[in-house]
């Protein structure tokens, strides 16, 4: 009702500035007012009117409560239209209406497309809860050379989009789980919509094994050898997305965003840590990353 009430003052403002500015100027322009003319007697009346003052002259006992007409007026030019600088005048005050009627034109396009679409956001996108089931190291055939790595790593990915009028299809989502500088392993989410001011939960579980070279995967194999005794190991949750905006009945196809996910995730029974909700970023559907 307020965006409404805000459009309703700015025609009234349109209108008032139309009927007083803008229309006179062009009245007065097309129809300008005729000066006065004196009335100018033709050679008729003046030989009439000598005939009469003759004869006032020979009797002039017929005159002596007769006032006597004054001379007749100067002839009168009759002035132009419309001066150079009246017109000039009238041009600049149509160039400013037409200005004013064009910036209340624009602000009431503004109102009117806030007032539909709202004040726009990102989509916010965090990890609300994650685990590790199983997460040990192994030499691999009873050698030092290479780090065998067991994992089960499970995750939930909350997105929430707050906007009132705008809907975002998730066409691919990719999600990766990197412990140090190894990638553990991907997953593809299965594709959706998600409607105005509504929140998605996402799981993503990934189990295997990974084998490490221990002269090439040094940092993870120096990264494990220091949490194993705590129980919490850094987890780094990467998601790869591709989405679709929805403004009514416009879609618009915008540039794959990547979004890393920093976790400190406990292992099941060992460590009485409890996994605290972690922001990860957002998902741009307004502005694109910097590069």
């Amino acid at each position: 009702m307020n965006s409404l009430l805000v459009v309703w003052k700015f025609i009234k403002l349109g209108k008032y500035l139309l009927d007083h500015l803008l229309f006179r100027h062009l009245f007065h322009f097309l129809f300008p007012p005729q000066p006065r003319v004196t009335f100018q007697p033709s050679s008729l009346h003046r030989l009439v009117l000598n005939h009469i003052l003759a004869m006032v002259k020979i009797h002039p006992h017929h005159s002596t409560n007769s006032p006597i007409p004054p001379p007749p007026p100067p002839p009168q030019h009759r002035q132009p239209i419309l001066t150079l600088k009246q017109l000039c005048c009238f041009i600049f005050q149509l160039s400013f209406c037409l200005c004013v009627l064009l910036c209340f034109v624009l602000i009431v396009l503004v109102v009117v497309f806030a007032a539909m679409f709202g004040i726009r956001s990102e989509v916010d996108v965090r990890v609300t809860d994650a685990s590790l089931a199983k997460f040990d190291a192994a030499d691999e055939n009873d050698t030092t050379s290479l780090l065998l790595l067991s994992y089960d790593l499970s995750f939930n990915l909350t997105l929430r989009n707050p906007n009132r009028r705008i809907g975002v299809y998730y066409d691919n989502i990719t999600a990766f789980a990197f412990y140090g500088d190894e990638l553990l392993d991907t997953t593809n989410l299965a594709p959706f919509y998600q409607g105005h001011k509504t929140t998605n939960t996402l799981s993503a579980v990934f189990e295997g094994t990974k084998t490490v070279s221990v002269n090439d995967g040094f940092e993870v194999f120096s990264l494990f050898s220091e949490e194993e005794r705590s129980g919490i190991f850094s987890i780094v949750a990467a998601i790869a997305v591709t989405v679709r905006t929805k403004y009514g009945k416009i879609k618009y196809r915008h540039s794959p965003t990547d979004i890393d996910c920093y976790l400190r995730v406990p292992l099941r029974g060992k460590s009485s840590y409890a996994f605290q909700t972690t922001q990860c970023g957002v998902v741009h559907i307004i502005s694109y990353p910097n590069n």
